[in-house]
């Protein structure tokens, strides 16, 4: 009886293991034709895209998150080398260079990043607080602990109470305020504003600082669903209003603009972002906790922003770590003057 037991038991063992080597087998055919259809819309997207621009959502959609689909193209490229399925890496690696590649000095030492300057510098805070977020204690807990010298608000209609709970942003200095209640835009400043006519959805004003004046935009673009045409026609109408000014000049705020967009580009042609010339990694701003996504999911996309033009060196620029409430992250940025040579304001 000895025999026949260890006969059925070994069977038995050897019927486990073909059981989980089939198991194996089947999970890793699943996972390569996983990665091979998904590297076939890659392609069929990047085909799209150089087909028809910008115009159809799901290209857009796409252009959004490159980021995020390098890192799914990298994660094929690796399961290719490892199942040695030569030609899955052949199709995977090109796309993940092509998309992953641009990102790469984000992650770099700036090694030829400008020193910075002599003299006056301040810092910059774009803040989209969110229309249905009401925790104006949390919002003022966030602006106090940045300090920044110029703010901009997006999606803000609360300016007395929080003018109420900022009284002391600058150490009893007087806090400057200019509010277009009807876009739901304000800039909050240590130094003298004057307002200037509005574009639409464009709030413009004048900060007048020691060193000089700047030019100041800030705004709430339309979004990627919105589609194609609002968000050029948006960024051209910026476009055309900042080149009639020969002045120092920010464009700040919540632009609904990936790094990867035709509008974005259109912009880097004779703006610099304050992101790509001092801060580091991707730089997400959405979502945060404040919208239900944002619970389950890390922020994802930079769609804030600060712009600036060659009167300026942009030495530091992070995301503030507490969104306060709002389904963004604030962005913060340092500037100084580059080629003024002035004292900075006690």
């Amino acid at each position: 009886m000895r025999r026949p037991d260890k006969l059925f038991a070994f069977l038995h063992r050897l019927g486990q293991w073909a059981a989980r080597s089939r198991w194996r087998r089947g999970l890793a055919g699943a996972a390569a034709l996983a990665a091979w259809a998904y590297a076939g819309l890659v392609l069929v997207g990047l085909a799209l895209w150089l087909a028809t621009g910008d115009a159809l959502l799901p290209v857009r959609l796409m252009i959004a998150f490159v980021y995020w689909i390098a890192l799914g193209l990298a994660a094929a490229v690796a399961l290719a080398l490892w199942q040695r399925r030569w030609r899955l890496a052949a199709l995977s690696l090109p796309l993940a260079l092509l998309l992953g590649v641009p990102y790469l000095p984000q992650y770099l030492p700036r090694l030829g990043a400008p020193p910075p300057a002599a003299g006056e510098s301040f810092t910059v805070m774009s803040y989209s607080v969110m229309g249905r977020n009401k925790d104006v204690d949390a919002m003022a807990s966030v602006i106090l602990e940045v300090r920044p010298d110029i703010l901009f608000l997006q999606e803000f209609h609360l300016m007395e109470a929080l003018e109420a709970r900022i009284g002391g942003l600058y150490g009893g200095a007087p806090v400057h305020a200019v509010l277009e209640p009807g876009m739901g835009l304000a800039i909050l400043s240590r130094f003298p504003l004057t307002p200037l006519p509005p574009l639409r959805g464009i709030q413009k004003a004048v900060a007048h600082l020691p060193c000089g004046d700047i030019h100041l935009w800030t705004l709430r673009a339309p979004k990627t669903f919105d589609g194609p045409a609002p968000q050029h026609r948006f960024v051209a109408m910026l476009a055309e209003d900042m080149r009639m000014q020969d002045a120092p000049a920010l464009a700040v705020g919540d632009f609904n603009l990936t790094e990867r967009s035709a509008p974005y580009a259109y912009l880097r042609r004779f703006l610099r972002n304050a992101h790509e010339e001092a801060g580091f990694g991707l730089g997400a701003t959405f979502p945060a906790p404040g919208r239900r996504l944002g619970r389950l999911l890390p922020s994802m996309v930079r769609i804030d922003h600060i712009f600036f033009n060659d009167h300026f060196v942009a030495t530091n620029s992070s995301v503030v770590p507490d969104a306060g409430g709002s389904d963004h992250y604030p962005i913060r940025s340092r500037f100084a003057w580059a080629n003024v040579s002035c004292e900075s304001p006690q």
